[in-house]
């Protein structure tokens, strides 16, 4: 859950900025955004969805999050900065944003619904709800400290077209928590939590006899 929530700081910072990035960074008008980000992530996020059962079967789960985390990181550390000087790499940037953003929509779900069942074998409760309660309240949160992060970087580093430096930095804030998104995920101990979720689940204790 920890290592999502990081990734869901990176993704919110990415989505906050962007207007700030086509404007500022781009020199472009802000009805450019839709071609500029948004069309490239998606399309490329949609057609990723495909693949991703494949790779996941193949390396995991869990490096195949750590693989995303540290490419997106990559991308928006060194991509987002580099616009001003390079525009054309903006629909490339965001394009290929759309593969690690296409997996981390699908596969920390799948994750947490493998610790859910653990959980269920080892402990005999379902629990879902709690799990995926905590998640969504710490996506919420994650909102709130991106948008603070990027305002706080754009009140005081700039955000004009002759001062772009809170803007650019936008992108290696986003990269330190994909940074952390990797770190948090290297720790989740995928092997263990299948082996308990492949458990039988433990006979319900017959309580009709008791005194």
């Amino acid at each position: 859950v920890l290592g999502s929530t990081f990734f869901f700081v990176g993704f919110r910072v990415l989505q906050t900025a962007a207007p700030n990035i086509v404007e500022v960074l781009l020199h472009r008008p802000l009805a450019d955004l839709l071609f500029v980000q948004q069309a490239p992530l998606l399309v490329v996020s949609a057609l990723t969805f495909f693949v991703v059962p494949f790779f996941q079967k193949r390396i995991g789960k869990r490096r195949l999050i750590m693989i995303a985390a540290v490419f997106l990181a990559l991308l928006m550390g060194f991509g987002v900065p580099a616009l001003p000087s390079m525009p054309f790499l903006a629909v490339p940037i965001f394009g290929l944003a759309g593969v690690s953003i296409a997996i981390f929509l699908a596969v920390p779900n799948a994750i947490l619904a493998d610790v859910c069942e653990a959980n269920a074998r080892t402990t005999g409760e379902r629990r879902e709800g709690m799990f995926f309660g905590a998640q969504g309240f710490l996506q919420k949160v994650s909102l709130g400290v991106a948008g603070s992060g990027v305002s706080i970087l754009a009140e005081t580093l700039g955000k004009s077209v002759d001062n772009p430096l809170g803007v650019q930095l936008s992108g290696p804030l986003a990269a330190v928590a994909d940074g952390a998104t990797a770190i948090a995920f290297a720790r989740y101990p995928e092997a263990d939590v299948q082996a308990r979720a492949s458990l039988a689940p433990p006979v319900a204790k017959d309580v009709s006899a008791a005194p």
